[in-house]
């Protein structure tokens, strides 16, 4: 049992240590993640001089690559950049800054109408959209927020009185503020993108902001619990083929946030031999918002087992039920949910939302499914094992 538990420690203490050792290769420590809005003058022209040429080529891969390094990050459409090409600088193979910033205005122009026409269409003769709908519309535009990234951006975006009946809405111009605020960090809350971003760090060993694929799969192996071949939600197969999707999507220059593009090619992929290559930050949160689809859908099937709804607000010993069904049998579950509540930034409350449950879930994790006593208790006995050990030597 102390060896269990030593080695319990041993796991917490080298993830904190691989943080440290992170934070002292020269990136300094994540503050904050900020919001953003479209992509516009003054990123598209820092995009064109990136080239380092007076020209580039007007073919859509070149123009998608270029769109990327200003900010549009995801699911560049590029028959849109074919035909504005066409349309507005008369399809020339090449073009100079004056032709790239029409192109650029011109396509942020075409997502401002999708955005418009989609917030119509749901709205009907109203003016606003409550929050159900602006998930639908965001879905519409192949874009499906994580658990919690919706409502951490709505209350950002409606101001504290987002918890007011009355304020529960969203204009169309709320709307496109929260499809780019989401979109900028690929559909991610942004603890969680501070978490991954912490993550990449330890893995980028060449500080050349990429990690190659040796590196990514272990990178998204966060916790038995989540990702692994006995017990995970997730089984290895399938984060296996996701790894290998983005390293394809890497390097044909499409980097898809639509959940479809990946159902589509996932089947593929499982399939396929080993793939080489390497991916950027942006690239490793795509992929990240990509498993965590898959632990949903986990999730989703574990709740229906126990006759659950994730539609349905989960009492506190249903939650601690549904850590069971997953895994984790603990006879202290219920202190833990707690805890991880807490921990999880989860505001006190009787009952949870599945978005509130994903949370508890990944503080849950973090603490390796221990109570606060039990790990001030491992820590105590871990010292002490270190202290035998080194009389041991000595001696």
């Amino acid at each position: 049992i102390a060896q269990g538990m030593g080695h319990a420690l041993l796991h917490m203490q080298r993830q904190r240590s691989q943080t440290k050792n992170a934070e002292g290769k020269g990136y300094g420590r994540e503050t904050s993640v900020r919001s953003a809005s479209m992509p516009g003058r003054l990123q598209a022209l820092n995009a064109f001089h990136s080239s380092g040429q007076r020209e580039i080529a007007s073919d859509a891969s070149t123009l998608a690559r270029i769109f990327r390094l200003g900010g549009y990050h995801y699911s560049v459409n590029t028959q849109w950049l074919e035909e504005i090409v066409e349309e507005r600088v008369s399809g020339r193979s090449s073009v100079d800054l004056e032709d790239f910033l029409t192109i650029w205005s011109s396509y942020g122009e075409r997502l401002n109408k999708l955005q418009e026409e989609i917030f119509s269409q749901i709205a009907g003769d109203r003016t606003v959209l409550c929050p159900v709908e602006v998930f639908e519309g965001l879905c519409k535009l192949g874009l499906e927020p994580m658990p919690g990234a919706l409502e951490e951006t709505l209350a950002e975006c409606i101001g504290n009185q987002f918890n007011t009946m009355s304020a529960r809405t969203v204009d169309v111009d709320d709307f496109a503020q929260i499809y780019f605020d989401l979109y900028s960090r690929a559909g991610l809350t942004k603890r969680e993108v501070a978490r991954l971003f912490n993550i990449f760090k330890n893995y980028d060993k060449e500080e050349d902001f990429s990690i190659r694929s040796p590196s990514i799969e272990q990178a998204l192996q966060w916790h038995d619990l989540l990702v692994g071949p006995r017990m995970g939600l997730v089984p290895e197969q399938v984060l296996q083929a996701l790894v290998k999707e983005i390293l394809v999507q890497a390097a044909e220059g499409r980097d898809s946030l639509d959940p479809a593009d990946w159902e589509n090619a996932l089947a593929l992929r499982s399939r396929r031999g080993h793939v080489d290559g390497c991916i950027n930050r942006t690239q490793f949160l795509l992929v990240a918002r990509m498993l965590h689809s898959h632990i949903c859908q986990a999730l989703h099937a574990a709740m229906r087992r126990l006759g659950l709804r994730h539609t349905k607000a989960l009492s506190i010993e249903n939650a601690s039920l549904l850590l069971d069904e997953i895994g984790s049998v603990s006879p202290n579950s219920h202190e833990i949910v707690q805890e991880c509540m807490e921990d999880g930034g989860v505001i006190s409350k009787r009952t949870l939302s599945f978005a509130d449950f994903y949370a508890v879930l990944f503080a849950f994790c973090e603490s390796d499914g221990l109570t606060r006593d039990e790990r001030t208790c491992i820590s105590e006995l871990f010292d002490r094992f270190l202290g035998l050990r080194d009389v041991c030597q000595d001696t």
